[in-house]
């Protein structure tokens, strides 16, 4: 009987565990959605050019249309965490990691 209660209580936290996965990927394919809204609007370009890329739990990377930009969460809003959103253009030299 006792096994069986540690059978019952294994499969359940196994359970909670896949659901609360769940959740947390759906959570985040909902923030990184509202992001592409956002952010598709402060650099004027369409969501489907834009590239997301996590920084950490709370801040995103945004590249689109010749433009990037950090983001970061704050009160269930994504805030623009950028001075300037212009990409610099790679020269030859930095690319391969020389100096000018």
């Amino acid at each position: 009987m006792r096994t069986r209660r540690y059978i019952v209580l294994i499969s359940l936290a196994v359970g909670c565990g896949g659901y609360q996965q769940q959740l947390r990927e759906e959570n985040l394919a909902k923030q990184d959605a509202e992001l592409r809204t956002r952010a598709a609007f402060d650099l004027s370009c369409a969501q489907d050019k834009l590239v997301l890329v996590p920084l950490s739990d709370s801040s995103r990377g945004v590249e689109g249309c010749g433009q990037r930009a950090t983001y970061v969460r704050v009160d269930f809003n994504w805030v623009m965490n950028t001075v300037n959103g212009a990409v610099a253009p790679q020269s030859t030299s930095a690319a391969k990691g020389t100096a000018q």
